[in-house]
């Protein structure tokens, strides 16, 4: 999917795939829905979701652009059910994962 915003193109087929959550329903529900965080070669970060006739994404594929702040908050948040979840600090390859966010965003903070 590909969208021009603000003069940008946005491209999830050439940008890489950070992290991608679904909602709390099952897959077969009308209500399902997950969104995907991606970031373009050139650091540009964006938000893609997707879903069910009955989400809130339905009829509307959206990919929202976020700067640096937005997608750390939306990582962050992601991170903590995660963690609800169980505990990422001790698993192979969660997805998002601790390490992911401190590279993307913890690190750039401390150097800052």
């Amino acid at each position: 999917m590909k969208e021009l915003i603000n003069g940008y193109m946005y491209d999830t087929d050439k940008s890489k795939l950070i992290a991608k959550v679904y909602g709390p329903y099952i897959f077969e529900d009308e209500r399902q829905w997950n969104e995907a965080l991606y970031q373009t070669q050139d650091g540009k970060f964006f938000l893609k979701g997707d879903g069910g006739p009955r989400s809130k994404y339905y009829d509307n594929p959206a990919l929202i652009p976020y700067d640096f702040g937005d997608a750390e908050f939306w990582y962050r948040e992601q991170l903590d059910n995660v963690y609800t979840a169980y505990d990422i600090t001790k698993a192979k390859d969660p997805d998002p994962n601790y390490n992911t966010f401190c590279r993307l965003f913890k690190d750039k903070e401390e150097a800052e």
